[in-house]
């Protein structure tokens, strides 16, 4: 069964995390965000799990959804570069940051 790493837990992250647990189990669900207690909340009400770094966070994920800003983007990936292997599937919101950027931006 898939894994699913959210980074960033705002607006954007936070709908996210709540849609996805209506779809499948929330122990699947692993959060994490640069507030901690943000984080800390949102998987206290959802029942998910809280990870204390973005790099924790795509450890065991399959999809990682980044619910951060375009601003931050390249921050938040130089950070995962490490991190994330060939199999990850990244999916974002920013708006006006293509694809292509995005994989650049993660390495």
């Amino acid at each position: 069964m898939a894994t699913y790493a959210i980074i960033g837990t705002g607006n954007i992250g936070g709908a996210l995390a709540r849609a996805l647990c209506k779809q499948v189990a929330p122990e699947r669900v692993i959060l994490f965000n640069r507030t901690p207690e943000k984080a800390e909340r949102l998987g206290a009400a959802l029942g998910c799990r809280v990870a204390s770094s973005a790099c924790e966070a795509v450890q065991t994920a399959d999809f990682i959804l980044l619910g951060v800003k375009p601003q931050m983007m390249p921050g938040v990936l130089a950070g995962l570069q490490g991190s994330l292997k060939p199999t990850h599937i990244l999916v974002t919101m920013a708006a006006g940051v293509t694809m292509a950027q995005t994989e650049r931006m993660a390495g």
